[in-house]
């Protein structure tokens, strides 16, 4: 990609902060499998709560990842278009091109760390890897392209 405003979207900053988040989107993506082999290392050895409150408590996280998903879009949006409130001021496209990618990784890791929970309070393999495999999904389809990327600062340097 030709660099058509040098000034607003260095080309080398795009690429070299592109590849750190995927390095980040990596390793969240791993710590997935981590969850999987911990509960698989610590197997029965934890205490369990009643089944009807670990149903309301597995419902909640449900809703949780649900309310995730639909809110993290327009908070990572809000950040894309530089109307996020930072006490930091604000910050390069590259910056805001890794912080909504990194918010949208977090979102997906938290709803497999709901499944380490369930299954640490009641031992259920079952609830660890449904929402451990809902995450990867997640990540997945949240995995940082530098074409898109590419694609976000030529329209971004057009806008302004």
């Amino acid at each position: 990609m030709r660099n058509s405003a040098p000034d607003l979207y260095p080309v080398d900053d795009l690429k070299r902060t592109h590849r750190v988040t995927l390095l980040i989107w990596g390793a969240m993506a791993a710590s997935l499998f981590v969850y999987a082999l911990v509960a698989e290392l610590v197997g029965a050895a934890r205490a369990s709560l009643p089944a009807p409150s670990l149903g309301v408590l597995r419902w909640v996280f449900v809703g949780l990842a649900v309310a995730q998903f639909a809110v993290v879009g327009l908070v990572a949006r809000r950040l894309l278009e530089g109307r996020a409130a930072l006490p930091a001021g604000p910050l390069r496209p590259a910056q805001r091109l890794q912080g909504a990618a990194i918010l949208r990784f977090a979102m997906c890791e938290a709803v497999g760390l709901y499944g380490l929970v369930l299954f640490f309070l009641g031992g259920s393999r079952r609830d660890l890897y449904a929402f451990v495999v809902v995450a990867l999904i997640a990540l997945a389809v949240h995995v940082p392209r530098r074409e898109r990327w590419e694609e976000w600062a030529r329209a971004e340097a057009r806008r302004t």
